[in-house]
């Protein structure tokens, strides 16, 4: 096959019939959409493309840059489309936790703004929110910048309407579940708007982290709720995946499939099963489901070797942070925000706010020292890095759901470790005014 452009290649990627000895169905076939057969290597080929086919030529004519909201696979398909138009482009996003994603944008020449303290997905209610600070930006480049804006973009779920669902149906026809995981949401819902248009009665299912877990491309519950754009009434179901499972589930895909994927593929293969294992024997016909493999496993290799060492012949550590378990997480002690202050005195804790250091600029807890989590998260790797097993610990957060983490792993290493209930937002709203700005 001999092609023009590279924009050729994306779209019509094939589907995979998982095997029934992977996936001990009897009367469902699970089938994979294989979106890294994409030229740029993932799902987001599509709407990248969607969003700018049309406007490239504009955009150059104006000599406008190009601008966007991703921690990944949607900055790294616009960088290379911009790159190949001779476009600038510019990455405001959370913090990126994923080493080869930062690389892989460093490397096709993006510029890329990080804002501390962050979250991962769309809060229009915060101002310092990567969208909110580009659409300032846009308004003050007095037409410089175009924004392709990905999270508010209706040509995100409507490009997957047109293509990737559209694929899905000349493939299989009607589908009877789709399972999918929660990230921005565009490709979930556009493809689901159509496949339920064929099939009305198709179950959607929603793939969500585990909670105050991490895995790329993937948000907890938490963060879908407090970034206000999760509408869980779409979903039938909603399951979640735990990391461990989810590298798991990379491991089956891999090993089993002979399919390099990432861990948002492998949460997708456990939670489609752990959904369709529970319902397959009550059916009584034939039925079809459908998940996505979003990407490929060499973007994250750093994130398999922090969690699974030996896999890469390196000695596992017992203890590490990232072997937390879940049963830590739920029995992990809280700190009610209602009698904080004065818990903290009579005990003489250590107040940990591990927000980025800008954010804690803007005020914090009262006498709080400032750690970020990427780098306390380094530091309690197995080992107690405070001083006395007996100082009482209280790690603070925006919502309460990252510090729970850090007070159970502080915990489990025989450490005292608390967590703020509700988080700093919760404290505030009980003691406003309250929060010290270091600042000063």
């Amino acid at each position: 096959m001999i092609i023009d452009d590279i924009t050729e290649t994306i779209g019509n990627t094939p589907l995979l019939r998982i095997p029934a000895g992977v996936t001990g169905l009897k009367n469902i076939s699970l089938y994979a959409k294989l979106e890294f057969f994409n030229p740029f290597g993932s799902l987001k080929d599509r709407i990248a493309w969607g969003m700018l086919r049309n406007e490239l030529p504009r955009i150059k004519e104006a000599a406008q840059g190009i601008i966007e909201n991703s921690s990944g696979n949607t900055a790294k398909a616009i960088a290379v489309l911009a790159r190949r138009a001779g476009i600038p482009f510019k990455v405001v996003s959370a913090l990126l936790r994923v080493k080869e994603s930062k690389d892989m944008l460093r490397l096709l020449g993006v510029e890329l703004e990080e804002v501390s303290g962050a979250v991962s997905c769309f809060d229009p209610s915060d101002p310092r929110d990567p969208q909110n600070l580009i659409a300032r930006e846009v308004a003050q480049s007095r037409g410089k910048l175009f924004f392709t804006s990905q999270f508010t973009n209706q040509l995100n779920p409507q490009t997957h309407k047109e293509t990737t669902a559209e694929e899905i149906l000349r493939d299989l026809g009607p589908v009877d579940y789709f399972c999918s995981g929660l990230g921005t949401a565009g490709s979930t819902l556009g493809i689901a708007e159509r496949l339920k248009e064929v099939n009305p009665k198709m179950t959607l299912v929603g793939i969500a982290a585990g909670k105050s877990d991490f895995i790329p491309g993937i948000r907890t519950i938490d963060q879908l709720l407090e970034a206000g754009i999760f509408t869980p009434e779409k979903y039938d179901e909603i399951v979640t995946v735990e990391s461990g499972a989810a590298i798991d589930g990379v491991l089956t895909l891999i090993r089993e499939c002979a399919v390099l994927a990432g861990p948002s593929s492998g949460a997708h293969l456990v939670g489609s099963l752990n959904y369709l294992r529970k319902i397959d024997a009550t059916l009584a016909r034939p039925a079809t489901a459908v998940t996505i493999v979003c990407d490929r496993v060499e973007w994250y290799l750093s994130y398999l070797r922090e969690r699974r060492p030996e896999l890469f012949a390196e000695r596992p550590k017992p203890l590490s942070i990232y072997s937390l378990p879940s049963s830590a997480l739920l029995n992990a002690a809280s700190i009610s925000f209602k009698n904080t202050e004065q818990w903290v005195e009579e005990q003489k804790a250590l107040v940990v706010d591990i927000r980025a250091a800008v954010a804690f600029e803007y005020g914090s807890f009262p006498g709080a020292i400032n750690i970020p989590g990427e780098i306390l998260e380094k530091l309690l790797d197995a080992r107690n890095p405070f001083a006395g097993a007996e100082t009482p610990v209280l790690f603070v957060c925006p919502v309460g759901e990252q510090s729970r983490r850090f007070a159970a792993q502080l915990t489990r290493l025989g450490g005292k470790g608390y967590s703020l209930e509700g988080g700093l937002m919760a404290w505030r709203s009980f003691n406003p005014g309250r929060a010290s700005n270091v600042c000063e």
